[in-house]
């Protein structure tokens, strides 16, 4: 089994779920995909907590305790700092999703427009939306 998932693995299991609840296809599955994610990353920055399909968990950025030096940092935020984490469901314990630092510096710029980042998280099933 590979480490790394690619879009194309997402888009195969995108595309059996919809040939299984006979849903027409107007797109390409990887297209459809890619187009998915970007909507699941654009929520997390604009603030929101983000339910995974499959039961992988939830998304979300997150306000935390800033612990580095850098003087750049702490005059635009304080002692304060921003991710993206995934809470994962027990179950897929050996999944990964990659974020990048892209997406940290966007949350970051989101938050320097007034967007209110979460500063909470929940561990298990049951989670507030």
């Amino acid at each position: 089994m590979r480490e790394r998932k690619t879009m194309k693995d997402l888009a195969d299991g995108i595309s059996f779920y919809l040939e299984k609840f006979e849903v027409k296809q107007k797109m390409n599955p990887e297209k459809f995909a890619e187009l998915f994610w970007q909507g699941i990353q654009d929520k997390v920055i604009e603030g929101k907590r983000m339910i995974l399909p499959l039961n992988l968990g939830y998304i979300q950025g997150l306000e935390h305790l800033y612990d580095g030096k850098d003087k750049e940092h702490l005059t635009k935020f304080g002692n304060v700092d921003f991710s993206v984490i995934w809470m994962k469901h027990p179950m897929f314990k050996y999944h990964r999703i990659a974020t990048h630092d892209a997406m940290n510096n966007a949350i970051k710029s989101a938050r320097l427009k007034g967007v209110k980042i979460l500063d909470n998280y929940v561990e298990g099933d049951f989670f507030i939306i």
